[in-house]
Order: C-alpha cells, then structure tokens, then sequence
C-alpha cells in the first residue's frame, strides 16, 4: 500500500510539471534539462513505473526508473539537442522482485516523445537472466520485445 502511494504521489508530482501557467512563447533557447515519465511497462518494464531522464550534454542523457516489482536503466542518445526529442536507448530491465522475479533483460529501443506529453517505446531485449515467473512458452529464444506507453514532462 506504501509502494502504491509513493506511485501515486510521484506520478501527481510528474504531472504537475506538464502545467504551465503562463508561457514565453519567444524563448528560443530550452533549458529543460531533465524528464519524468510515468507508464505503463515504464521503470524497467514495470506494470506501472516512473522512469527520470537527465541531459548530461546536449544531446545524451542517462535514466533510472522503478516501478511496481521492477526497476531499470538506460543511455539516451536523442536526436535533437533537446530532452522533448525522440531519442535510441540502450536500456536494462530487471521486471519482478524476489519470488516474483520473472527476467532481467537489455536491448536497444526506439523512444518516440511527442512534443507536449505523449511518449512510447519499442525495441528487442536480450534475456540476460530468468526467475521462478519466467513464461515457459519461450521456444528458447533469447530475444524478446521491449515496449512501454505514457505521459512525459520535462523540468
């Protein structure tokens, strides 16, 4: 109920940063520098899962996130020199905590943000390790996707 809450607070939190109350549209130059996303299969492939996005120089940036049973990490190298870009990233999920451990994975994705809110992913994962809840209809391949959905806002 702890987890749920602390969720719940983070995510109001996440959205705050998307209100604006007034904006200078002649501001040319961006000082966002870092994101918080809230989805789903976010924070490391999380049911439910928050994930923050630094810019460490224009156009690379680093992630951590966790969620419900899951937590993660990443490279971002985005496409243009702003954290609203679409951006590939190198990005390690570790999905399910003790006995409901399921895989530990990392793969490139695709990451596709919209210019106010909207982001979603979409890549191939490398299973590195599998746990007591590992899905036993694998046919023995190592590669499966990677995909999550949400709202993003940067700060």
């Amino acid at each position: 109920m702890v987890m749920i809450k602390t969720i719940l607070f983070l995510a109001l939190l996440s959205i705050s940063t998307l209100l604006h109350a007034q904006v200078d549209s002649t501001k040319k130059t961006s000082t966002e520098r870092a994101a918080l996303t809230l989805g789903v299969l976010n924070g490391g492939g999380s049911l439910v899962g928050l994930d923050l996005e630094v810019l460490l120089s224009k156009t690379f940036g680093i992630q951590a996130g966790a969620g419900i049973k899951g937590y993660g990490a990443g490279m971002n190298f985005h496409f243009k020199p702003t954290i609203r870009s679409s951006f590939m990233s190198l990005q390690y999920w570790h999905q399910g905590l003790g006995d409901t451990y399921v895989q530990s994975l990392i793969g490139p994705n695709f990451v596709y943000r919209g210019k106010k809110w909207f982001t979603f992913q979409i890549g191939a994962g490398y299973i590195l390790d599998e746990g007591p809840e590992a899905p036993l209809s694998r046919n023995d391949t190592p590669i499966i996707l990677m995909y999550s959905i949400g709202i993003y806002g940067p700060f």
